[in-house]
């Protein structure tokens, strides 16, 4: 790689200004990590000569399976370090703060799991599972809100990771294999379908607008993907660890189309459904939903709080209540519906006990008085309102 020139007095300045971070030792540690590439080059030649001799995935040795699996996770770890670092860096040799935390936790794990790649290339009795739990996760994630700088660079590493851990589970599927093993190899599909459309929809997403709010939503399911074609590429590297296999909780996604705007917009999708009708003949509740949608500020983060309803209520984490009196929804629009838990539930990351009543609130009429937009959740019990027979 070319020589970068000095950064220069004004540049370092600027830097130090805006909390920026020299990012000479991450561009060292980039291009150190390189060398997991001659390993993966080394593995696909050796995976090409097994399928040309007719040995099957399912049959490799142990340290053929270790110096695929330590090539895979190295692998991936640099590719996320090199597209986080080449997104942030406009050349100017300098990173914000969060950039340079990631860039140096990822590109930081690549040199023990390339070591271990040459150790099981080197020793035919060596086995990783000798000395680590298996598979391993990624960590750690961006945690702060989420740039558009950083969200480009997790869509770029899920290109770069997504064909390769996808091949992989083609080429397991499609090779000869015991018949105890099929149950596996499906929920690795499964696995795998869960992957690629949390991926999707993060894209889509992304394509959809720029707000804080949506750009969080695709970054958290960039990051399930991410996670996922990790554990992937693991699994298949290592076929046995498929028997312990166990598939993720799918994240609740609202669909994009459902914004204000868009197609499947429905302004009346937050209100108690034992009541929708009833309030949608109300001129006064029209009114008040035309005003709510055309205050919220991120309808987005609403209609995320409403999928994840949607989704523990389809899972029986929670069921929808009557107060006496058959009172089931809240005292202001958009007049949502009481729930109560029946599982430990985590809504909006809020975690919820069981028998706990809740409700979702979304108003507009505290910014009349100069107040912010409401979006919460609600915790009961609840009380009716004995004059006008609702909860508050």
């Amino acid at each position: 790689m070319a020589e970068r020139r000095d950064p220069g007095v004004l540049t370092r300045m600027r830097a130090a200004l805006q909390g920026e971070r020299n990012a000479a030792t991450l561009e060292a540690m980039r291009d150190a990590g390189t060398g997991v590439y001659e390993e993966l080059s080394i593995l696909e030649t050796r995976r090409d000569e097994r399928r040309a001799a007719g040995t099957s995935p399912w049959e490799v040795a142990s340290d053929v399976a270790s110096h695929e699996l330590t090539t895979w996770n190295g692998f991936v770890l640099q590719t996320l370090g090199e597209t986080l670092l080449a997104a942030d860096d406009a050349g100017s040799g300098f990173v914000p703060p969060g950039t340079f935390d990631l860039a140096w936790r990822w590109l930081g794990q690549v040199q023990p799991w390339l070591s271990r790649a040459r150790q099981a290339r080197s020793n035919p009795s060596y086995d990783i599972r000798a000395e680590l739990t298996l598979p391993v996760d990624v960590s750690p994630w961006p945690t702060a809100p989420v740039s558009d700088t950083h969200l480009a660079a997790l869509l770029e590493a899920d290109s770069r990771l997504r064909e390769r851990a996808e091949y992989g589970v083609f080429a397991l599927d499609g090779a000869k294999r015991p018949p105890y093993r099929d149950d596996q190899v499906h929920r690795l599909r499964q696995y795998a379908a869960m992957a690629g459309s949390a991926a999707d929809y993060a894209r889509s997403l992304h394509g959809s607008g720029h707000e804080p709010t949506t750009n969080r939503i695709a970054a958290a399911n960039l990051c399930f993907a991410l996670s996922a074609w990790y554990r992937i590429g693991q699994l298949t590297a290592f076929p046995d660890l498929l028997a312990g296999l166990r598939l993720p909780r799918d994240r609740a996604r609202f669909d994009p189309e459902q914004l204000p705007g868009g197609a499947d917009f429905d302004p009346w999708c937050l209100t108690d459904e034992a009541t929708v009708d009833a309030w949608r003949g109300d001129p006064g509740a029209v009114r008040a939903i035309d005003a709510l949608w055309a205050a919220d500020p991120d309808p987005a983060a609403t209609l995320q709080v409403k999928a994840e309803l949607d989704q523990a209520i389809d899972e029986g984490r929670i069921v929808r209540v009557f107060l006496p009196g058959k009172v089931t929804c809240f005292h202001r629009a958009p007049w949502s519906s009481l729930y109560e838990v029946r599982r430990a539930v985590t809504i909006a990351g809020r975690t919820f006990g069981v028998l706990q009543q809740f409700t979702l609130d979304v108003s507009a009429e505290e910014m009349y008085w100069g107040r912010p937009f409401v979006r919460r959740l609600v915790l009961g019990p609840f009380r009716i309102n004995s004059a006008q027979r609702r909860p508050y």
